[in-house]
């Protein structure tokens, strides 16, 4: 009967055990390299992509341009400052190549006291001295001026103007109640100040309820750059990531679906919100 073969050089052995690792190992690298080029050198992340700022609507290099042209528009800072220092605090929507926008800097804390601006029959009230600013192929200016040198139509005013008024004390509670309601349950220790208020649609009224309309996210949470549109009836949302515009009811937020269904919002009051969005991501439009 034939045995078993039996191999006398066990240096052999470990020869091809090794060869055969090295073949494998190039296979697998050779593979890898193949598929990278198939489907792009990386996946998408659950993050923001490359190319997004820190605000929806507005690519990093165009914040980061924003941000150094303001040191030249802005004399009065300190003779230290660079444009790290420069905090673009809220977007209000590009207008025609014009970013509307409040600025300021990190260091620097703004006198809390109304202020109105009124343009054209159009009243925009501030809780404090930093009123929000245009800019436009890289220089600055205030609302009035951009209105007066047609950088900005009356229903840019109108739009800028419907999203604007959110004051302090509601804005407080509502980033609070953001934070309890989604984010405390996956991190404990979050708090309201990682809240940002991408976009303020505005106030909407009924005669029992105050809605208020708002893109917002926490920084603990995760987001995709998957272009979504979403139907509400014949009224289309165009998104370009994860979070979707969310209203905000005495203390609880709704789906915009679900605030139409429960009379917190008309068909007027949609079609109103889709067109401020669609005036904010006019470039998710325009394909």
């Amino acid at each position: 009967m034939r045995g078993a073969a039996v191999v006398k050089n066990p240096m052999f052995v470990w020869g091809a055990l090794v060869l055969l690792m090295v073949i494998v190992a190039a296979a697998i690298l050779a593979f890898s390299f193949y598929d990278n080029d198939q489907n792009g050198s990386t996946q998408p992340p659950d993050s923001f992509s490359a190319w997004q700022g820190t605000h929806f609507g507005l690519t990093e290099e165009t914040e980061t341009k924003i941000k150094q042209d303001y040191l030249s528009f802005d004399v009065s800072r300190e003779p230290y400052s660079t444009a790290e220092d420069v905090v673009l605090y809220n977007y209000y929507g590009t207008y025609g190549g014009c970013v509307a926008a409040t600025m300021g800097y990190g260091y620097y804390s703004y006198s809390t006291m109304i202020t109105h601006e009124n343009i054209d029959g159009i009243t925009i009230s501030y809780p404090n001295s930093n009123k929000i600013l245009v800019w436009n192929d890289g220089n600055f200016c205030h609302l009035q001026e951009a209105y007066d040198n047609s950088l900005l139509t009356k229903d840019d005013i109108i739009r800028i103007s419907e999203i604007w008024p959110l004051f302090w004390s509601e804005e407080k509670q509502i980033r609070q109640n953001y934070v309890d309601t989604f984010i405390r349950q996956y991190v404990p220790e979050a708090t309201a100040d990682g809240v940002w208020i991408e976009l303020n649609y505005g106030r909407y009224y009924n005669p029992t309820h105050v809605t208020v309309v708002l893109m917002m996210w926490h920084e603990e949470e995760g987001t995709t750059c998957a272009i979504r549109e979403v139907y509400l009836g014949n009224v289309k949302f165009i998104y370009s990531n994860g979070y979707s515009i969310t209203a905000w009811n005495d203390g609880y937020f709704y789906g915009l679906q679900d605030a139409y269904d429960q009379n917190f919002l008309t068909m007027e009051d949609i079609i109103n919100i889709s067109k401020l969005h669609k005036a904010s991501y006019s470039y998710l439009y325009d394909g």
